[in-house]
């Protein structure tokens, strides 16, 4: 009975411990509490979803999705579980599935602005251009200070030859980019562009 009392404690406490290595920025070290957790508990949902997800990002997709597929798909988590399917799915090259996760945790969080930048990205690889902009302007709209689908919306800006417009989304994305980052040069090029250099 002591064992049962202490194995609720003991994962409550994992997954509390997972989630402050990860608020401090220790992705890594959180990885590994929630590889344990994963383990010992494996219907805790929380550590699979951001386990999948950490995974997906460092291009270890396979493993993401073998993580992800006892994620949630309706649920508190299942937003975000869908949208990390999407990320290993489309480090995969399967697209099309990578969309209709993406599509689903919309369905779930309507205001989830990286799935909005993630579809915009594969509608334009898909040559999609007006649904991508949709996206885009969306995802700038529920997160006004992030500079990636600003940068996104200026690179499809300008490859619709839509170079103001392109110029004011890199000028946007640059602002809030320590050092201008590649909003800034992207930028130059396009100024170039307009004055005809």
């Amino acid at each position: 009975a002591a064992a049962e009392a202490a194995a609720p404690a003991s994962r409550h406490a994992l997954v509390n411990l997972a989630g402050a290595l990860r608020a401090d920025g220790r992705d890594d070290d959180a990885a590994a509490r929630e590889a344990v957790l994963i383990e010992r508990f494996p219907d805790v949902i929380e550590p699979r979803v951001n386990h999948g997800g950490w995974l997906a990002a460092r291009g270890r997709h396979a493993e993401a999705l073998s993580v992800l597929r006892y994620a949630p798909t309706t649920g508190r988590h299942a937003a975000k579980a869908r949208y990390n399917r999407a990320l290993a799915l489309d480090g995969l090259g399967r697209r099309r599935e990578a969309v209709a996760e993406l599509r689903a945790a919309l369905a779930l969080d309507a205001d989830y602005a990286e799935a909005r930048n993630n579809l915009g990205l594969a509608l334009m690889k898909d040559g999609r251009a007006a649904e991508a902009e949709l996206e885009f302007g969306l995802a700038v709209k529920l997160r006004p200070g992030w500079p990636t689908p600003l940068f996104n919306r200026g690179l499809l800006s300008a490859k619709r030859g839509r170079l103001k417009d392109a110029l004011a989304d890199f000028d946007a994305a640059a602002a809030l980019t320590p050092g201008g980052g590649p909003a800034a040069a992207n930028a130059a090029v396009v100024r170039r562009a307009l004055s005809g250099r």
